[in-house]
């Protein structure tokens, strides 16, 4: 046994003997000013050396992090691949570096909002073996100093969640805000995955420019000159197509020059999963109108009938007790065939719509069908078919609806629904006349909760969306115009889905434009 001990020992030995030895050492850790107002841009610098004696493979050297400062842009040496490290507040390079060589990162960063002072810490480590460990950290200390306003910026929602297919782009709203008292001058928002995922990023907003750094599309920088009190502005990030899978965490961060922000610092962070669509959880499908027979202009009289088929047994909360009512709900059998008027309550839900909610892995297996049409003229027509709206449809972005043609005899109809069902979503609506590239009028509207809002006792999601209901050439004149084209864009961090209804006076008959 003490024979086998010493050979494991000896072992041990042998491979610490041999393996890539590399003394690595910050020769420099310097900042542009030693006192800085709050919220002024200083210039950071951090310098190493690898004194070997072998190759340093792996080097990391951060400097910054948990200091309440933040990291703008930055730069390193050849053949480094820096980044801002998560969440923002320090700076980060990676590479291998040969014998002799020295590496150095140059960034600008925005001192914290809050406090007299503040400490920038930097490190070093790396994979190969270091003999002296205790010249891998510094620091250096700056005094603060009040600036002479004060704007409190938030960014939200707090954290998000999304699901995506691999493969596909997919969008994170966000919203930036000033509770104020004063206005905020040199607005940036930071935005970006976890260091070392390399996804890239674009944004855009109205009042803001978006871009990526030299070299680093993963990383994403959005600035705006002034915010003022009391204001909020959008941004939405749009995640492009990647090949990762698997878990991943983004975040983004607001600030302003030269400010104080009292309550600091403000990050919003998002949850994403890339792969294949999980086969649990609840999938939301709208049902634009609800089952009613209600009196229309000119003697009709509006039917709506909405048909489901089930392939398969599935559960739908909605079908077996109606809405927000009864105990977990049996499974429907195969070859199941219901028509929702036939089933009572729905005559108070005449606007509006509601949501179906169907397990993720059973969504397939429902088919649906919705017809309008008017009943006096039941036999000159078989109505028109509605869509029905996978969740997946509607949108953070900006709804287009195209080629709606425009006649005397026709009347028209914007309906916009909200995904979360949220109370005051507002929307900007922009009406252009055949290829115009300037909107003949454009508008901001409130959507509506509606007034039955409740959550789904078995998926304790919102069983209807929050709506907005207009004729759209009460909002523009398009005179002399043969088509138009609606552009619905939502503002608080709605998730919209839009259509337009264009009914003929002439023969009731109805055709949809749907943005999706």
């Amino acid at each position: 046994m003490i024979r086998k001990l010493a050979l494991l020992a000896s072992l041990t030995f042998a491979s610490a003997l041999f393996a890539e030895t590399a003394d690595l050492r910050i020769l420099k850790l310097t900042t542009s000013k030693s006192t800085v107002t709050r919220g002024e841009q200083i210039t950071v610098v951090m310098q190493w050396r690898n004194l070997g004696p072998d190759v340093a493979r792996g080097v990391v050297a951060t400097v910054g992090d948990n200091s309440g400062a933040i990291a703008i842009t930055g730069n390193g040496s050849e053949h480094s691949v820096c980044e801002p490290t998560f969440g923002g507040e320090g700076f980060v390079c990676r590479r291998d570096l040969e014998v002799g060589a020295t590496g150095d990162m140059i960034v600008t960063m925005l001192a914290p909002a809050t406090g007299d002072q503040f400490t920038l810490n930097a490190t070093l480590s790396s994979t190969s073996l270091d003999p002296h460990l205790e010249d891998n950290a510094s620091s250096v200390s700056v005094a603060l100093v009040t600036a002479p306003k004060t704007a409190d910026l938030s960014i939200s929602p707090e954290t998000q969640q999304h699901q995506v297919e691999a493969g596909k782009g997919f969008a994170i709203p966000l919203m930036v805000r000033n509770v104020g008292p004063d206005a905020a001058n040199d607005v940036f928002v930071l935005a970006s995955f976890q260091a070392g995922s390399r996804i890239p990023l674009t944004a855009s907003g109205a009042g803001w420019t978006c871009e990526n750094p030299e070299d680093a599309p993963w990383n994403l920088v959005c600035r705006r000159g002034e915010l003022a009190p009391g204001a909020t502005s959008p941004i939405v990030v749009r995640v492009a197509p990647t090949d990762s899978q698997g878990d991943f965490r983004f975040y983004s961060r607001v600030a302003a020059t030269g400010m104080n922000d009292p309550v600091s610092p403000s990050i919003s962070t998002a949850e994403v999963h890339f792969g294949e669509e999980a086969e649990e959880g609840w999938v939301r499908v709208l049902l634009p109108f609800v089952p009613v027979e209600v009196p229309g202009i000119n003697g009709a009289r509006w039917a709506v009938e909405t048909s489901l088929l089930v392939q398969s047994q599935i559960e739908i909360p909605e079908i077996c007790f109606g809405p927000s009512v009864g105990p977990p709900c049996p499974l429907l059998p195969a070859g199941y065939v219901l028509r929702l008027s036939e089933m009572s309550g729905w005559d108070r839900r005449v606007q509006g719509g509601m949501f179906l909610f169907v397990r993720r892995s059973d969504v397939d297996q429902l088919n649906v069908n919705t017809r309008i049409w008017d009943r006096s003229r039941e036999t000159e027509t078989a109505g028109s078919g509605i869509p029905t709206v996978h969740e997946r449809n509607f949108s953070s972005v900006r709804n287009a609806l195209l080629g709606i043609p425009i006649a005397s005899h026709y009347r028209y109809t914007l309906r916009v629904y909200d995904l979360e069902g949220r109370a005051e979503t507002r929307v900007r609506v922009k009406i252009y006349a055949d290829d115009e590239a300037t909107p003949r009028a454009q508008s901001t509207e409130t959507l509506k909760a509606s007034p039955f809002a409740t959550k789904n006792y078995a998926t304790q999601l919102e069983e209807y969306p929050a709506y907005l209901q207009l004729d759209p050439l009460q909002i523009a004149s398009l005179a002399g115009a043969t088509t138009m084209r609606i552009e619905v864009e939502p503002i608080d961090l709605g998730i919209i889905w839009s259509f337009v209804s264009v009914t003929n006076n002439e023969t009731h008959h109805v055709t949809t434009f749907s943005a999706n």
